[in-house]
Formats: structure tokens, sequence, C-alpha cells
């Protein structure tokens, strides 16, 4: 038995015809036309005893579509109302088969927002499965770059950030336009690293209204002095409260809260902290 692994790779034409008429509508395409595709295979022959025998195990073609207009310009289901699709962005249609019956096409372009008073991309990419009865959308996507600075706060950066959950719908359904908009990612404040979830619930100019929530991997007490965010923090209280206590203990679930929309963000760090047997909740307002 000879395994052929993914590597095989050709170019062919597609017929749009021979695509689901709800995803050519959805694509914004002509019927008539064709798509040059570029794929790749995976093959098992069997060379064993008796007729020798070929299965194809998996294959996947990619092509890309015609810019965006008309109907193409719809945004996602499950996106907000306030994300728009980037006309001049590229648009790349993927099929992929695996035996013995899994069927997927992939949608991918990028979509964009007004968030901080800058235009952010998003690369976005909604995937129908057709392997079942009930064909499920299912949407993913990632922020194109790092967040740096955002709502103002000078040593805050978002980076490796993606749509906080997976969209689903049922296939040829419409589905209700979300308000809002769920990302999560990690994030820097300082030199200090952490995850972060980022709930926006409206977007329009430059404001936002949600809020992020931000959980960092560590923090003590003599790291608040060294991030911005913490300019008026009183040093010689702290010292005083380890000449007392001895060394500090690090701060336990260390997590920065940030509710935005009403003019500036309102901001607080929350910790768990425990001094001399006695476990004790730490909160703190900033500015």
């Amino acid at each position: 038995r000879l395994e052929l692994r993914p590597g095989i790779e050709f170019g062919a034409t597609l017929p749009v015809a021979k695509l689901p008429a709800a995803l050519i509508k959805t694509l914004g395409l002509q019927g008539d036309a064709n798509l040059v595709v570029a794929g790749s295979l995976a093959m098992s022959l069997d060379l064993g005893k008796g007729r020798p025998s070929a299965s194809l195990q998996s294959l996947e073609l990619q092509a890309e579509l015609p810019r965006t207009s008309g109907v193409a310009a719809r945004l996602p289901e499950g996106l907000p109302a306030w994300m728009r699709v980037e006309s001049s962005s590229k648009r790349m249609l993927t099929l992929r088969f695996t035996a013995p019956a899994s069927l997927a096409f992939l949608h991918t372009n990028d979509v964009v927002a007004d968030l901080d008073g800058q235009t952010r991309h998003f690369r976005i990419s909604t995937e129908v499965s057709a392997d079942s009865k009930q064909g499920q959308a299912r949407l993913s996507g990632s922020l194109i770059g790092d967040w740096k600075q955002p709502f103002g706060l000078k040593p805050l950066t978002l980076r490796d950030v993606t749509l906080a959950a997976e969209g689903q719908a049922q296939a040829g359904q419409a589905g209700k336009r979300s308000g809002g908009l769920a990302l999560e990612g990690g994030f820097d404040l300082g030199p200090k690293k952490g995850r972060m979830r980022l709930e926006l619930g409206a977007a329009s100019g430059q404001g936002v209204s949600g809020s992020f929530t931000g959980k960092l991997d560590s923090l003590g007490f003599e790291d608040l002095s060294r991030i911005e965010l913490f300019p008026n923090l009183p040093r010689e209280g702290l010292e005083r409260l380890e000449s007392t206590l001895g060394k500090l203990p690090p701060l336990q679930e260390p997590t920065l809260h940030v509710a935005l929309g009403g003019g500036q963000p309102s901001i607080s760090l929350s910790a768990e902290v425990e001094l001399r047997g006695a476990r004790a909740h730490l909160l703190a307002f900033v500015g």
C-alpha cells in the first residue's frame, strides 16, 4: 500500500456553475464564469494482491475571486453592522475534501472597522460545511497586526487578536446581525504579559463602548511603579509596608479591567494577596 501525502500540486479550471447555488449567490459570482484554481491532493494506492486500486484521501483547491461589489460586499453573518468589507482586499475561495465524504468551502476576505480613531483590519474566514444534512457556517478571524495604545492607554498593546468564538448558523438561512464583537488574544502591559478578552458593544467615529478584561501572567508590588499606567503610585508607602512586613509576596490573579464608553475609560486593577497567613482582595482604581 503506497501513501501519497499532500504536496502533489496542479492547476485546473473550475466552472462556477458546479458550485452550490447558495454559495454562488453569497460570493456574488457569475454562473457562466470559470475560476482558475491551484490545488493539491493526497492519494492511497493499494498495490497488494489482485488488481491495483487507488483512492482519493484529500483534495484542496484555491481560487482568487473578483473584487467585492454588490452582493459580495455584504458583511459575513455574525459580524456587527459597524464593520465593513474592504473592497480592495483579495478574496480567496478554498474547497476542501476529506475522505470519505467531508466537503467544505472556505471564503476569506478582509473586513475593517474604525476603532480608536484608526481603521483596524481583520482577516475573516467563513467556512460552510456540506458533509451533513445540517450544514453549518463557521466564522473565524484575526486582527492584522498589533493594536498599540488602545483606548489611549500608552503601556498597553494587544497582540495575536482573534475573534473570541466561532459563530455558527444553519447554512442557507439568514442570521441576525450581531450588535457587538468579542475578541481574545495576548497583551503587553509595560514589561508584563497576559491574556485578554475585549467585548465591543458599539463603535462610532472616535469612540467605542464595551469592556476589557486582561489577566496578567504575573505581577508584584514592585512592578507597579515600572508601569506607566500607575504614575501616581506612592512608592514611599510601598517601601514602608515592605520594611514592616518584609519582602512583599507576589499578587495572585492580577486582572486589569477597563470599562469603555462615556468619555475617558474607567480603569481598575484587582488581585489577591496573602500577608502573614491572611488572604486579602485588592481593588485599585487608576486615574
